[in-house]
């Protein structure tokens, strides 16, 4: 392959990143779709958190999320948008290395960073930008998960749970 053909696909790519941040387009390589989503840090997605942050000893173990998800027997809805919660850096994931025929583990940590959000010593962009599952950056205003669970008692349910910060 020659450097001029390496430039004009490093110019296509970026081309095509600048068209998926507005409204989307097909890949002119393979044909895919492909658009930049704003993704916004919703009250779901924070209560999983607290779910996930008092399921792991405040982030000190991992947590077998679809098997924590069975045993609340619906209790949280939480399912479908955990996952995205790495994008404001609040999750680890654990690398798949027991069953070959799935795509992921299922078993997820929540990170420092979570739990200085969720203590309310860090606020964060309330959107991530995301194309195929990764991040591209962070919009929006900075909130806190008292921001977000507007009209929810979010300073009694973390009492209630006493969220410990590193050093106790």
């Amino acid at each position: 392959m020659t450097f001029s053909r390496i430039r004009h696909l490093a110019e296509l790519k970026r081309m095509y990143h600048a068209v998926l941040k507005s409204y989307g387009a097909c890949c002119p390589v393979c044909e895919r779709w492909g658009k930049m989503y704003k993704r916004p840090l919703n009250a779901t997605m924070v209560r999983t958190l607290m779910w996930l942050w008092q399921l792991s000893d405040q982030g000190r173990r991992w947590v077998d999320i679809p098997h924590e998800a069975r045993k609340a027997q619906g209790t949280y809805d939480h399912t479908k948008q955990y996952s995205t919660l790495k994008h404001w850096g609040f999750l680890d994931h654990k690398e798949n290395s027991d069953n070959p025929l799935t795509k992921e583990s299922g078993v997820w940590k929540p990170t420092y960073k979570a739990g200085a959000f969720l203590r309310g010593e860090l606020v964060v962009e309330k959107y991530a930008l995301t194309y195929n599952d990764k991040s591209y950056g962070m919009d929006g205003d900075l909130v806190t998960p008292s921001d977000i669970l507007k009209g929810f008692n979010y300073s009694g349910l973390m009492a209630e749970q006493a969220i410990p910060t590193l050093a106790q």
